[in-house]
């Protein structure tokens, strides 16, 4: 079973959500996953913060559902707060995680991609049942359940303890988490994401 890990930031960013969203690609290819990877090229790097942010914006509306077209995957994983419309539109699953608020927040009519966001958000509802809204823990959920009309599941960001169903991890026909596990057959995903001060034990 083939799936598309949207990380546009993979070879430009060595922390944040381009590693979290690496780990989760490899977690899915010890599952037996065929995991195509779609990032941007390494010409981005370096370049103004616009010229990043419209690249990215052209990876996830346009190349993301070309690539899925062109490579026939149906499964798309991205976690990066916001998701492709045409792609999630053509999708069987497309996981959309969302880590944080940040672009609801005051005086986000300034920032060109908290605007971008907020849109996709709010256009959440007309994408059918193919687009599944993910938050890292229930808190944001909350949160989440006041913006985006959409049914819901908690993906634990995996630096925190969570248990979860090994055999029920990202099943196809699913591609969400169980939360109904029996003592034997669960698993604790424990890593951290990048380096610096604030993640070093």
């Amino acid at each position: 079973m083939k799936i598309l890990v949207f990380n546009p930031l993979k070879s430009l960013m060595k922390r944040g959500i381009p590693v979290y969203t690496d780990e989760y690609a490899s977690l899915l290819q010890d599952m037996g996953w065929e995991v195509r990877t779609l990032e941007m090229p390494t010409w981005f790097h370096g370049r103004s913060k616009l010229s990043i942010l419209l690249g990215y914006w052209i990876y996830q509306q346009l190349a993301l559902p070309i690539f899925m077209l062109k490579h026939r995957i149906t499964y798309v994983f991205d976690a990066y707060n916001s998701y492709s419309f045409l792609g999630a539109m053509i999708a069987r699953r497309y996981l959309c995680v969302v880590h944080d608020f940040i672009p609801f927040e005051r005086k986000w009519h300034l920032r060109p991609a908290s605007i971008y966001m907020r849109i996709l958000h709010i256009l959440a509802p007309l994408v059918g049942n193919t687009l599944c809204i993910a938050y890292i823990a229930p808190k944001i959920a909350r949160q989440g359940a006041r913006y985006i009309r959409k049914p819901s599941i908690i993906l634990p960001n995996i630096v925190e303890p969570f248990y979860y169903d090994a055999k029920d991890i990202l099943e196809p026909d699913l591609l969400a988490f169980s939360n109904k596990a029996s003592a034997e057959s669960r698993v604790l995903l424990s890593t951290i994401s990048g380096s610096g001060a604030n993640k070093d034990f």
